[in-house]
């Protein structure tokens, strides 16, 4: 299971550095089944501040840091009381509608290229709200701010390190609950090879693309909320 956790790893840590997004989709599941849910978690998280470091390393540059503010900020706000809302609702309705919303915001946008009514200061906070509300029934923060950050058009290589600071916010808010970081260097080592083949992989794909492999993530994490609601 180590050997396996490394392999996701690193796929996650080249998905992560392509689109900006995605490392906990791709690892989770498999570091759940190596290391048990309550450590994973901590894992993941960690794990992703570390491969978003690695990437802000060499775009921090083109970061819209207001933006990524203006994302997280409502987002960190707004996490004890979607906390409370989540232990007090049926959790399996929450992310069954959640990952449906997902599913169609990113399929409405890469079949008929439309352009969703979220925009400004609400519509940050509304993505905000969203970020969190996934995190706290699956840790899949990303794909919200990932819709958001096609819906507005910004730059290819704007996307992946705003969303890398978005991310290292909400990562810092979950881990100070969680007890802090939780780190295993064998499999800390699998984090510069994914970053190194996600730059080559980043540096191959045209805005079009880019842009088709970020609605395709984001659609694939509301899927994943879908089907573990179904399961339970």
């Amino acid at each position: 299971m180590v050997l396996a956790a490394w392999c996701a790893i690193a796929v996650g840590g080249l998905v992560q550095t392509t689109a900006g997004f995605g490392f906990a989709l791709v690892c989770s599941p498999v570091l759940v089944a190596a290391l048990g849910p309550t450590a994973a978690v901590r894992s993941v998280i960690t794990l992703s501040s570390l491969i978003s470091v690695l990437i802000l390393a060499r775009t921090w540059r083109h970061t819209r840091l207001r933006e990524a503010l203006l994302l997280a900020v409502p987002a960190v706000v707004l996490a004890a009381p979607v906390a409370v809302l989540v232990h007090h609702m049926d959790t399996r309705v929450l992310t069954a509608a959640a990952g449906a919303v997902t599913v169609t915001a990113a399929a409405s946008m890469a079949r008929r290229n439309l352009r969703l009514p979220v925009r400004g200061p609400g519509g940050m906070a509304a993505t905000g709200l969203a970020s969190t509300l996934m995190n706290a029934l699956g840790g899949l923060s990303g794909p919200a701010a990932a819709i958001y950050a096609a819906n507005e058009e910004w730059p290819p290589q704007e996307i992946a390190p705003t969303l890398q600071v978005f991310g290292l916010i909400l990562n810092a808010a979950s881990l100070a609950t969680l007890g802090g970081p939780a780190l295993d260097l064998r499999l800390a080592s699998a984090l510069p090879v994914g970053w190194l083949c996600g730059i080559w992989a980043a540096r191959r794909l045209s805005a079009a693309q880019l842009h088709r492999v970020i609605l395709a993530l984001a659609a694939a994490g509301g899927a994943a909320a879908v089907m573990r609601a179904a399961i339970g």
